[in-house]
């Protein structure tokens, strides 16, 4: 899987990230790097990434990374993507992510 970066502006702002479940060993880095005042969070989700519509069912009700200062996280058990959103703030969240392993 090739690098995502992606910068999340505002309230409501979301992202979707599909992730290649057949990585081996499935290994995945969040970077997330907050401009300004915003508060974020990103998640981990078995839902169909390819939907069309945002994911329910999280894997956690804490979030992998989140809050109004610049973080990183690691995950290491297969997902299907991950899905990262703005909550509050009139800043920005730019979220990096990097998927490696080889492909079982």
């Amino acid at each position: 899987m090739r690098p995502i970066s992606q910068t999340l502006n505002g309230p409501a702002a979301a992202l979707q990230i599909p992730l290649d479940i057949y990585e081996d060993p499935f290994s995945v880095a969040i970077d997330c790097v907050v401009t300004g005042t915003v508060t974020y969070e990103v998640q981990a989700s078995n839902d169909e990434p390819f939907s069309g519509t945002a994911p329910t069912d999280f894997i956690t009700a804490t979030p992998i990374a989140s809050g109004s200062v610049s973080a990183q996280a690691t995950v290491s058990v297969p997902v299907r993507q991950l899905y990262a959103s703005v909550t509050a703030g009139t800043g920005s969240v730019t979220i990096r992510v990097i998927q490696a392993g080889n492909r079982g």
